[in-house]
């Protein structure tokens, strides 16, 4: 055990027996520090062996996380006790032939988390455990604390500065044993691992914050924006040096007002290609059939916001199947971000501050990318401002960033050093097109050919 594994479960001697004392233990560890290994399964184990009829009852909002994490973690050790049995329905039990017994489930039901007592100080205690207790509601909390448990023990990676599992670090630290834990207190997490997260995110930034030194999250911390103007003006007044590589592009399909935008990138260089406002959807596939042509783009090796599936099928059906990518779908590094949005607007943003991309010097792009603001979820991910909250500031949709964040993202950067062109191997077949859409696409000049 490390130091700080060893200090989270040596309080749990003191609250049973003739003297128990009720003891609450808080404990802040980054993913991958051991929690449900050690800690979780340790304490349950504990807590069943050394009393008879001892009770554990152990919970989240995250069924990831028990399902995966703190179950097995547990069942792990069974073989070495007899006469342990556990089920799986309707939710984890396990029993010891003495009458001792673990639960574990998921809930959002507050009323679910009352009716928990212990027995007795001696034979029959009870032990909570909260895990990810970031993510917990108060009224969960509420109704774990009507209660009547001798221990109870918040365990979670690092959130926000907000909520109940916060508080027990602050404003509650006195009636709390409170441990900190970073990567740094781990031995068993390479060293290489804590110093490419410090190099992609800054030492300073929320994330490497709460990962490398177990500290919670300030969303307030160095710009309340995603992308800082200090940063993007210096980056526009001394570009990197280009470098030619993959060849791309990112479409955002404009609604109402705004604006339908092409952004293309050639290596490390992403230019604003086409920008323009049109209602009609016909006219609008049209000329991005046109502009797609003077790029020499080829269907694969372009991508659409996929929340616009009626410009999507028009481009389809006059022979431009293009790729899609949905905005709100789950970020490739989903233990940072909250999405894939706010994965691509924070990823080009860390990229301006570190010089690696080259940018338009454009009025419009720039005052989209620094105004948008940074947010973090209640369990600790990055995430964007949403447009309805832009709106409410008079701010509007900031469709060009959107594109150049999603041309920089939509392929894994890491690749970029070793990559000269970008050539997907997405099938294309022969499209169906309807006479009538024919028609239309003919009579403005944009007909299905390459």
């Amino acid at each position: 055990m490390y130091g700080w594994q060893d200090r989270t479960l040596a309080p749990l001697e003191q609250a049973t027996g003739p003297n128990a004392i009720r003891t609450k233990i808080a404990c802040l560890a980054p993913n991958g520090a051991g929690k449900d290994e050690r800690i979780i399964a340790g304490a349950s184990h504990y807590w069943v062996g050394v009393h008879e009829r001892g009770k554990v009852v152990i919970t989240s909002k995250d069924s990831k996380q028990i399902n995966q994490q703190t179950v097995p973690r547990i069942k792990a050790h069974v073989h070495k006790f007899q006469g342990y049995k556990w089920v799986d329905s309707p939710y984890f039990k396990l029993t010891t032939p003495t009458g001792g017994e673990i639960h574990a489930f998921v809930t959002n039901d507050a009323n679910r988390l009352e009716g928990w007592h212990k027995e007795n100080d001696t034979t029959g205690p009870l032990l909570f455990i909260i895990n990810e207790a970031k993510s917990v509601v108060p009224a969960q909390f509420e109704a774990v604390y009507r209660c009547t448990w001798n221990a109870l023990l918040l365990i979670s990676s690092g959130g926000p500065m907000i909520g109940n599992f916060f508080d027990a670090f602050h404003r509650h630290r006195e009636s709390f044993i409170c441990i900190q834990a970073g990567l740094k207190d781990c031995p068993h997490i390479p060293d290489a691992k804590v110093q490419d997260i410090i190099r992609t995110y800054g030492e300073h930034h929320p994330y490497t914050r709460s990962t490398v030194f177990g500290e919670f999250m300030d969303s307030g911390d160095g710009d309340e924006y995603i992308v800082s103007l200090a940063s993007l003006s210096a980056l526009l007044l001394s570009p990197p040096r280009h470098k030619p590589g993959m060849k791309l592009a990112f479409c955002d399909f404009a609604e109402g007002r705004a604006e339908h935008t092409i952004a293309y990138r050639d290596g490390n260089k992403v230019t604003i290609a086409a920008a323009w406002r049109e209602s009609n959807k016909e006219a609008a596939a049209g000329r991005f059939i046109r502009e797609f042509k003077k790029l020499g783009l080829k269907p694969s090796m372009i991508w659409g916001d996929a929340a616009d599936q009626v410009m999507l099928g028009l481009l389809r059906e006059a022979g431009w199947p293009i790729n899609q990518k949905n905005f709100g779908a789950p970020a490739r590094n989903s233990e940072v971000y909250q999405s894939w949005s706010a994965e691509a607007w924070h990823e080009l943003a860390l990229s301006i501050a570190k010089g690696e991309v080259i940018l338009d010097d454009d009025d419009i792009l720039k005052a989209q990318g620094t105004t948008r603001k940074k947010t973090i979820t209640a369990r600790g991910k990055l995430g964007v401002e949403e447009k309805y909250d832009l709106a409410k500031r008079n701010l509007p949709s900031p469709d060009r960033w959107d594109a150049v964040a999603g041309a920089w993202n939509v392929s894994d950067n890491s690749q970029l050093p070793q990559a000269k062109s970008y050539l997907p191997a997405d099938a294309w077949r022969e499209p169906m097109m309807s006479s009538e859409t024919r028609g239309v696409l003919a009579s403005i000049g944009a007909d299905a050919g390459f």
